[in-house]
């Protein structure tokens, strides 16, 4: 089978693939909202690769489209800082491509050097740029109301050409981040809520290609891990990928193990209990309150059950349960108010 990086099958994550990539291809912007730990930076990686956007565009797209990735921590720095990187990456991206790019004079301001470049890709020579915005919850948090507007008008100064895309990656709902409301109600989120993808926890398919591409790192065969095994580990950790990893490292090299106790896991193993932390860390007060009232037998209304589905909280079964076994031991020790 050909790897993407010697790591990832081309058909990696196809379920939100096939619904991200035809976005792109007709211009529209995206928000991506995952769990902690669930991928989304593999997925960013594996999204920008040349394979993958010939595999998922027709070559007229493909051809012009380019993924920059923006990280968005801390979320604090300076706004002509944060577009002066933005316009230095599209600057090395005209050199990529060959392009004589227009002078970014020293007197214009980050911004204003932002929109030449833009225009320039954009408008001039008909490429496609996807902006990922990496950790977008940190620039919600921690940037005045009037940020994502900026980013609005940057997008509408392309609106002609479909040419500027975002992708926004988040922890959570992007329209719950902010507590004032103000995101909810700008032009910003008009671009997005129509386009607002789950990003779930690994499918079987790609558990095992993670856990094949874990052993090929540590230069163990493939069969190291038995199906038994590997079982086990989907079936605790729910496919998600910093669980999959954290069990991985507990067990690794010789996977020699009589039972495999989750409870105990997630009480003594410091990754595997990291794991569990962080996901809890980024989940919205109301969702761990819910997640709270399931795992102690609580019944929950059908309309919160069915939003906890659709986040890649719950499964959806009778009852519905936690997307982890280790997940739901860690929720279960939880003190929320």
């Amino acid at each position: 089978m050909s790897l993407v990086l010697n790591r990832y099958p081309i058909t990696y994550r196809t379920e939100v693939i096939e619904r991200l990539m035809p976005a792109i291809q007709h211009g529209d912007s995206v928000a991506i909202v995952g769990l902690a730990g669930v991928g989304k930076s593999n997925l960013i990686t594996f999204i920008q690769q040349p394979e993958v956007i010939r595999y998922y565009l027709p070559a007229s797209h493909a051809n012009r489209t380019h993924f920059l990735h923006l990280h968005c921590l801390p979320g604090d720095q300076p706004r002509d800082q944060l577009f002066g990187s933005i316009a230095q990456m599209l600057m090395a991206l005209s050199l990529r491509l060959k392009l004589t790019s227009p002078a970014l004079p020293a007197s214009l301001e980050p911004q204003q050097q932002l929109r030449l470049m833009l225009d320039f890709l954009c408008q001039d020579r008909d490429q496609r740029i996807v902006l990922v915005w990496d950790e977008f919850d940190a620039l919600l948090r921690h940037q005045a109301s009037d940020f994502a507007e900026v980013l609005r008008s940057l997008r509408d100064d392309q609106r002609a050409s479909g040419n500027l895309v975002y992708v926004t990656i988040t922890h959570m709902l992007p329209q719950l981040i902010r507590s004032d409301g103000s995101f909810k109600t700008g032009k910003f989120f008009e671009l997005l809520k129509s386009q607002i993808f789950p990003l779930p926890a690994y499918n079987r398919n790609d558990s095992e290609s993670m856990l094949d591409a874990l052993l090929r790192q540590e230069n163990l065969p493939t069969d190291r891990l038995n199906s038994v095994l590997r079982s086990n580990f989907y079936g605790m950790t729910g496919g998600h990928c910093g669980l999959l990893k954290a069990v991985f490292d507990a067990f690794s090299p010789t996977f020699s193990l009589s039972r495999l106790d989750g409870r105990q896991l997630v009480a003594q193993n410091p990754k595997v209990r990291g794991a569990c932390e962080k996901i809890w860390r980024h989940l919205h007060k109301d969702e761990q309150q819910a997640l709270a009232q399931v795992v102690h037998g609580g019944v929950l209304s059908a309309t919160i059950e069915e939003y906890l589905i659709r986040r890649g909280l719950l499964v959806r079964e009778s009852p519905a349960r936690l997307f982890s076994q280790l997940f739901a031991f860690h929720v279960a020790e939880q003190q929320v108010s």
